[in-house]
């Protein structure tokens, strides 16, 4: 199912690529925004804290994707099931050690 969201995104990436044609094009995103980002089919893709749901299982990202997770991000806790990009995983982010809780999945309260 192509969610409004999905489809919006997908307007927004064709009137970029029609007014840079010939340049590369680079999407990224944050959580639902990160799924977004690797649908619209970008030359480069960079998410952090990817959404991941059972349908993404198994699935093999692009070469030119690279995607950035905090560790204790449960939404993006599947990341390990994808192949083929690339996965950072961050440890211990200066943003992330000042931290004494997480909100809504990395950002946090005082955001």
């Amino acid at each position: 199912k192509k969610t409004k969201r999905y489809k919006e995104s997908q307007k927004i990436a064709e009137k970029t690529r029609e007014k840079y044609k010939g340049k590369d094009i680079t999407t990224m995103g944050h959580s639902l925004g990160g799924k977004l980002a690797e649908g619209v089919h970008a030359n480069k893709v960079i998410t952090y804290n990817k959404a991941i749901g059972i349908k993404d299982i198994g699935r093999k990202r692009s070469k030119n994707q690279t995607d950035y997770r905090d560790i204790k991000d449960p939404v993006s806790k599947l990341i390990f099931t994808q192949s083929g990009g690339k996965t950072i995983n961050l440890k211990k982010s200066k943003r992330a050690e000042g931290l004494k809780k997480i909100y809504s999945h990395g950002i946090p309260k005082e955001f």
